[in-house]
């Protein structure tokens, strides 16, 4: 049967409509941002500094800088965080490490918080990679040591910083329940939805699967590494980070928790303990 031609163009075109349409969700699905204010840092007692600085194209970012509650400073965190609110619901992960003495320093990338610009993939690594940049050079911060805690996708985001950079100065480095590559979550995510049967090649269809951590992990320079995650993650199942240390070369370590949610590990007691020991084993 011929079709007439308007229903002929139709059928392609509702097809290529939810191609898009899938697309773009497949890649709104990484960023989450908001501008809400959660809390500060003089909530918990810690002093901290607003940080302005610019990434490569001009965008206006933001910032905390909080030091050391003590005068020995053992080194410098730069916490990337993940892909959801901004720096003022993530400062906590790593907010008890002042007192124990290392500073922190956070900020949000373009479209979250108050730093300028829309979230997009592009723009976020250049933002990564200017935020490890000001570390590593900045007179308001010790960096001497630098550890960079990169959680959820700002575990990838800070792998891809790295791999760029290079610091001379970075010591260690902990990733925190990231995902393997930006294809094998997004095909994660579709295995459970109706979708299963085409699941893997529509992931490659849908999502730019550039600066994946399992590519940039294996391009950065050798310092220690300590994968950290949730073996009842419902986010991001617990196999990619133990593919991610599968491959990772030496030194390396693998902490899995069994608190039963999402970037769980900084928030216990018990794990706090193992990551500090951790840390003092490399500086």
């Amino acid at each position: 049967m011929n079709l007439p031609f308007s229903r002929k163009l139709f059928y392609p075109a509702v097809a290529l409509t939810g191609l898009i349409l899938s697309f773009w969700c497949a890649n709104r699905l990484f960023y989450y941002p908001d501008s809400k204010v959660y809390g500060n840092p003089k909530n918990h007692g810690l002093n901290y500094e607003d940080i302005w600085f610019e990434s490569s194209d001009g965008t206006k970012l933001h910032g905390w800088f909080i030091p050391s509650t003590i005068e020995e400073v053992k080194g410098t965190i730069v916490h990337f965080h993940g892909n959801a609110q901004n720096l003022s619901s993530h400062f906590e992960f790593t907010g008890w490490l002042p007192p124990l003495g290392y500073n922190v320093f956070i900020f949000d990338y373009r479209g979250y918080g108050k730093s300028e610009g829309k979230a997009e993939k592009t723009g976020i690594k250049n933002d990564s990679i200017a935020a490890l940049k000001y570390a590593m050079n900045s007179p308001q911060i010790n960096h001497d040591n630098l550890i960079v805690v990169g959680q959820s996708l700002g575990g990838t985001n800070a792998l891809a910083a790295i791999k760029e950079v290079r610091p001379e100065n970075l010591k260690t480095v902990i990733i925190d329940s990231t995902f393997a590559s930006y294809r094998k979550i997004v095909k994660d995510k579709l295995d459970s939805t109706f979708l299963s049967l085409i699941s893997t090649p529509l992931s490659y269809i849908l999502v730019n699967n550039s600066d994946s951590a399992e590519d940039t992990l294996t391009s950065i320079p050798e310092v220690p590494v300590l994968f950290v995650h949730d073996k009842h993650d419902r986010v991001i199942p617990s196999k990619h980070t133990e593919y991610l240390h599968s491959i990772a070369p030496e030194p390396k370590d693998l902490l899995l928790v069994d608190y039963g949610y999402h970037t769980s590990a900084f928030n216990r007691k018990e794990s706090r303990a193992f990551i500090l020991n951790w840390l003092n084993k490399y500086l």
